[in-house]
């Protein structure tokens, strides 16, 4: 029975372990990618914000990650069957592994808003809002995937 107990038990920890554990004091909640721009006075603003990598670059001293916004709740969860929210620059002050940053990847982040950047995309002029990171989480596939824990039990031989 104790067995049985102590499997339960990493069960749900595992579970609960698939959201980010961000610290989340002072978020500006009303803020995203497609509104940020309306106004110079949310410069500062701590934002929560994610979506999926579209492209990472290592620079001289930082990181920078293009993503294209989902809109996110407020324990850093991702909807990613909603429509995008826009573009968005995330700079990470050192070196992330771009391999693993990589285009297609699940992300949900805790920032300073810094401004807007003039950019590309395409052959289009683009403003990209600018976060600072102070917190990151790499989603994987598993835990991207729906807000409940995935627990079957049974007994039974399964074939796939």
């Amino acid at each position: 029975m104790k067995k049985i107990s102590a499997v339960i038990v990493l069960l749900l920890l595992n579970a609960c372990a698939s959201k980010p554990t961000f610290t989340l004091d002072n978020i500006d909640y009303k803020l995203n990618p497609s509104n940020v721009s309306l106004s110079s006075q949310s410069i500062g603003h701590t934002v929560l914000w994610g979506g999926i990598i579209l492209s990472s670059n290592n620079l001289k001293n930082q990181t920078r990650l293009e993503i294209l916004s989902y809109p996110i709740d407020k324990q850093g969860r991702l909807d990613t069957e909603a429509e995008p929210l826009g573009r968005f620059h995330a700079i990470y002050s050192g070196y992330l592994e771009t391999a693993e940053y990589r285009k297609n990847r699940w992300v949900s982040l805790t920032g300073i808003f810094t401004g807007m950047e003039n950019g590309t995309v395409g052959d289009a002029q683009y403003s990209f809002p600018q976060v600072k990171i102070t917190q990151l989480h790499l989603w994987n596939q598993q835990n991207l995937q729906g807000n409940s824990p995935n627990i079957q039990f049974g007994i039974g031989v399964l074939f796939h």
